[in-house]
C-alpha cells in the first residue's frame, strides 16, 4: 500500500474516524478539529508513492530546517516568525503581529461564548495579542475553515467601530 492508502484504510476500513468521534464526545473535544488534522496529514501523503519516499521527504525536511536554524544561530539572527498563543505573548513586543482565524468559534472560542467570564477572558486575551505590536497589526479572517463558512469575530467588529 502507499502511505495514503494505508492511512485511508486505518481511517475508513478499521474505523479510526468512528473511534475519534467517540473520543471527541468522551473528552469534550471538537471532532471536526481532529478530522481536519487527519485530512491535512493525508493531503501531505498524496504525492508519496512508498513509505521509504515519505520517510526520505521527512528526513530531508528535518535536515533543511536544522541547517537553517544552525545558520541563524551562527549569524546571531533570530527566527523570522514566532508562533505563540496570546498567553505566551504577554509582556513581549514585536514590529509586526499577525493574528490568524479572527472568526467566531475560534476568537472567541466556541466553548467560551456560553460563559460571561469566559467570554471576557477571551476578549482580554485578544486585546493582549493586538497590543503586542509596535508598528503593524494584521488580523486575518478566512471566509471558510474546513469547508465551513465563517463569521468574522465580534472582537474584530468591536475594534472596527472605534
Amino acid at each position: 500500500m502507499t502511505p495514503f492508502a494505508a492511512v485511508n484504510y486505518i481511517r475508513k476500513g478499521i474505523g479510526y474516524d468512528e473511534y475519534l468521534k467517540g473520543y471527541a464526545v468522551e473528552h469534550s473535544v471538537d471532532y471536526s478539529e481532529l478530522k481536519e488534522i487527519l485530512d491535512e496529514f493525508m493531503t501531505s501523503l498524496e504525492g508519496e508513492l512508498t513509505f521509504d519516499e515519505f520517510y526520505q521527504t521527512m528526513e530531508e525536511t528535518k535536515n533543511v530546517l536544522s541547517e537553517q536554524e544552525n545558520n541563524r544561530k551562527k549569524h546571531g539572527e533570530h527566527p523570522g516568525v514566532q508562533l505563540m498563543t496570546f498567553h505566551s505573548a504577554k509582556g513581549l513586543e514585536f514590529d509586526e503581529v499577525h493574528i490568524l482565524d479572527c472568526v467566531e468559534e475560534v476568537v472567541p472560542h466556541k466553548k467560551s461564548v456560553k460563559d460571561v467570564d469566559g467570554l471576557e477572558e477571551e476578549r482580554r486575551m485578544f486585546y493582549v495579542g493586538m497590543t503586542r505590536t509596535e508598528k503593524n497589526l494584521y488580523l486575518y479572517a478566512p471566509v471558510t475553515i474546513g469547508g465551513k463558512k465563517t463569521i468574522i469575530s465580534r472582537f474584530v467588529k468591536e475594534q472596527l467601530k472605534r
